[in-house]
């Protein structure tokens, strides 16, 4: 105040009274980049903490105790002695692990691409954004491992009541109490950790958790991924210490009120397979891929659920939520979007269930195919950048008043088409609209591209141009627009995870899309760059269209 008075250029002063913009714990590096530039010439800093200070009273700590003076650690005087000593004797020795582990980490540096550690800053943490890892990050990690030529081993670790486990802080305990009534007695009860299911018990342990995160990373250069409680990791093959031992070891130094912080039967090091997320995860090392698919005793779960519902052919819209939630994870595993399209009825009868909570046709339709899916349950494959695949990119078209349909290759410089006129086995299997069934003929595009190209697209990353918005937008989501494209979209993903194909759809002009001429008997595109004719196909499954298909 005195240098405002005295008409000297002062900043505002930092204090959070003033908004979270002046928080210096996130934002002081515009203070301190302002310092470097001349901006700010003079500063004069605030004590951090009062409880360092002698003028509080009572004192809470000092430098000689900066975690606390010893006479106010609570309940100390009612441990016993031994105990304590034990305690005391098994920390110190977690923490002489600890220091020979960054020895360690040093070493491994020179057998991996890792850069040497560097202390933690302020700037690496996170605000309040409870976002978390999937498989996706997992799979990253082994993949780089591939790129680079390296042998992997994964690990996973699991903080058993992760969310109890964050204590409350102590100005906090006062909100935190619990009334209720039994046989006319008002009981209370007074919380010492964060609830599980309040809001702040998820970003208290966002917080620890992130901050585990970072600390393995960062100071220990071990790949590590977070969901929620769950860690999982990636190292190469000749380090000692992986992440995971790492974790277990600074979870424990936490001072967490339990001597196993890592729940063990959730826990594997060294593994060439195992199940993370509910998924089991396999590594190729000869091929360099890292096989996905669903957890088998997760699968015999959902199994055992749909066989229920098969025999009582009753679905209560909870269960169906449930249900579709659970066979979108099945499908999302297994990699691209498989079965997406058989999901559909669990949806309609969580939103509007039949009477009496009854199985429709197509919900059990799709019901006998994924209990089918699930006994198979087929892997994807995920290929490091290493691995060469083929591209090959295609271009179809369809004209409603006259049903032609025509397709377009293009694979190693070298241009293929063909063409032909929807089926009458087709078309009679079609609902009545009234119109020239554009919609279903653009996709009949995509399925005589397919049938007609296959031994060039098995195995290959496919591009597929159309010139039609529902077609793309249905193919990319795994399923939509009438029941016949839905059903068509459902099978073609199946044909394509079955071949090993990485789809992608985009959208092209008509006026640019090669197939749209031969649709029109237009062929000068395709005779100035000299495509070759091939005999067209359709799948043999067409004749059957309303059919659940096989798995």
């Amino acid at each position: 105040m005195a240098v405002m008075l005295a008409g000297i250029p002062c900043a505002k002063p930092w204090d959070l009274q003033f908004g979270e913009q002046f928080d210096v714990l996130s934002d002081g590096g515009l203070l301190l980049n302002s310092a470097r530039s001349g901006e700010i010439w003079h500063g004069h800093f605030g004590t951090p903490c009062q409880s360092m200070t002698f003028a509080r009273d009572p004192q809470l700590r000092s430098s000689e105790c900066p975690w606390g003076l010893e006479e106010l650690l609570p309940r100390q005087q009612d441990l016993d002695a031994e105990a304590i000593d034990a305690f005391r004797a098994r920390e110190l020795q977690r923490v002489i692990h600890l220091a020979q582990a960054l020895c360690e980490v040093k070493k491994d540096h020179a057998i991996g691409a890792m850069t040497l550690p560097r202390p933690l800053q302020m700037d690496d943490l996170e605000r309040d954004r409870a976002q978390h890892e999937t498989l996706d990050a997992l799979v990253e990690v082994v993949l780089h491992f591939f790129d680079h030529a390296c042998y992997v081993r994964r690990w996973k670790r699991d903080v058993s009541q992760a969310f109890r486990r964050v204590p409350v802080a102590p100005e906090h305990l006062q909100f935190i109490w619990g009334v209720w009534a039994d046989q006319g007695t008002l009981w209370v009860a007074q919380h010492k950790g964060t609830p599980f299911g309040t809001i702040a018990a998820v970003y208290s342990w966002h917080r620890v958790g992130h901050l585990l995160k970072l600390l393995v990373l960062m100071l220990f250069l071990a790949p590590v991924c977070r969901y929620v409680d769950d860690f999982f990791g990636a190292s190469k093959v000749g380090v000692k210490l992986t992440g995971g031992v790492i974790l277990s070891v600074l979870a424990s130094l936490l001072g967490y009120p339990c001597a196993r912080p890592c729940d063990e039967s959730k826990s594997a090091d060294l593994a060439v397979a195992m199940t993370v997320l509910g998924s089991l995860c396999a590594v190729s090392f000869s091929e360099c891929v890292l096989y996905t698919k669903v957890d088998p005793e997760k699968a015999q779960k959902y199994r055992a659920q749909l066989a229920s519902l098969l025999s009582s052919q009753t679905l209560s819209a909870g269960e169906a939520s449930k249900l579709a939630g659970r066979l979108s994870f099945a499908v999302t595993v297994s990699g691209n979007h498989v079965g997406r399209a058989f999901i559909k009825p669990c949806y309609a009868q969580a939103r509007s269930p039949l009477p009496h909570d009854m199985v429709s046709p197509r919900l059990h339709q799709a019901a006998e195919w994924f209990d089918a899916y699930l006994q198979v349950c087929p892997a994807a494959a995920r290929r490091c950048k290493a691995t060469e695949r083929t591209q090959c990119v295609t271009w179809s078209d369809a004209a409603g008043a006259t049903r032609w349909v025509a397709a377009v290759l293009e694979a190693g410089g070298q241009y293929f088409w063909t063409r032909m006129q929807t089926p009458d086995f087709v078309w009679g299997q079609l609902l009545d609209r009234g119109d020239s069934q554009i919609g279903f003929q653009e996709m009949l595009g995509l399925l005589l591209v397919w049938e007609t190209f296959q031994s060039w697209l098995a195995g290959a990353l496919w591009v597929s141009f159309v010139d039609n918005d529902g077609v793309l937008h249905a193919v990319m989501k795994g399923g939509g627009g009438g029941p016949e494209r839905n059903n068509v979209v459902g099978r073609l993903w199946l044909k394509l995870a079955a071949a090993s194909v990485d789809l992608h759809v985009a959208r092209v002009e008509s006026g640019a899309n090669p197939a749209d001429g031969p649709t029109r008997d237009f062929f000068e595109v395709l005779q100035r760059v000299k495509a070759k004719w091939v005999e067209p196909q359709l799948p043999s499954w067409l004749q059957h269209l309303w059919c659940v298909p096989e798995v």
